[in-house]
């Protein structure tokens, strides 16, 4: 309910976007009151494309976010990114090209290929650019609905991060510094957030400061955050700490809010 208020403040003062990693399936009765348009995703069920237009690239940006999320070795890299290749030259399925291989073939990239399978396809499914032009528009709300997933893990990561690296640059003017024009919700961020790189936070923050972001992240603890307590919390305009009997929780607080 917090960030969903925050959200809907920014969009009303900015004529922002909304864009929210959904776990519970909430946010869109609590989004929709507020903004012009609710876009309700579920990549689970239509997929993202992978192949289009630029598809290298995008390629590209997929195998380096999986890469990173998953720490996969620079040969395990490569041959992922040689099988996405022929997803898209064969227009086969991510999961035809997964059983057509010998799973002792491909050693730790089944894990990546079967985390891909999840929420991406070569041809089918919707296009990037469709998302950045359709439904990153102002006052719109982009819900990437993932309540069906029935574990939180590293996989909630990379449809969130492909989304945000490749749609929100082709959307957002890097020179219009002066307004907030994209408010991204992570909610339930202790979840998945501990599954993500280093590289991966970084990445955000950096979008954040460069294109005119506000990046709404909830969590249950900040021990959850692990190693990126302090980089989180040191790129913080507003921290909000909500009640706890917990002697420990605020011992924490006082000792980042020194930061």
């Amino acid at each position: 309910m917090t960030l969903a208020s925050i959200a809907r403040r920014i969009s009303v003062a900015y004529d922002a976007t909304i864009l929210a990693l959904d776990l519970k399936g909430e946010y869109c009765s609590l989004l929709s009151h507020t903004v012009r348009r609710v876009v309700n995703l579920n990549p689970l069920s239509t997929p993202i494309r992978i192949c289009s237009q630029g598809a290298r690239n995008l390629l590209e940006i997929l195998v380096d976010a999986v890469s990173s999320i998953l720490s996969l070795t620079e040969g395990n890299r490569r041959l992922l990114s040689e099988l996405l290749s022929t997803c898209c030259t064969t227009c086969k399925s991510i999961n035809e090209i997964l059983r057509s291989i010998p799973v002792y073939e491909l050693g730790e990239t089944t894990k990546a290929l079967e985390t891909l399978s999840l929420f991406f396809d070569s041809c089918q499914g919707l296009d990037i650019a469709t998302i950045a032009r359709e439904f990153l528009r102002p006052k719109t709300a982009l819900i990437l609905n993932l309540e069906k997933l029935t574990h939180y893990d590293h996989t909630l990561t990379t449809p969130l991060l492909f989304t945000i690296l490749t749609a929100i640059p082709q959307l957002l003017d890097p020179t219009e510094l002066n307004k907030v024009r994209l408010a991204i919700v992570l909610d339930e961020a202790w979840s998945y957030l501990p599954y993500a790189t280093r590289n991966t936070i970084t990445k955000l923050l950096r979008l954040a400061r460069s294109y005119g972001i506000s990046l709404l992240i909830a969590t249950q603890s900040i021990d959850d955050l692990g190693s990126y307590a302090e980089l989180t919390v040191s790129n913080s305009g507003l921290f909000i700490a909500l009640a706890s009997n917990y002697r420990n929780y605020w011992t924490q607080l006082a000792r980042l809010s020194l930061i």
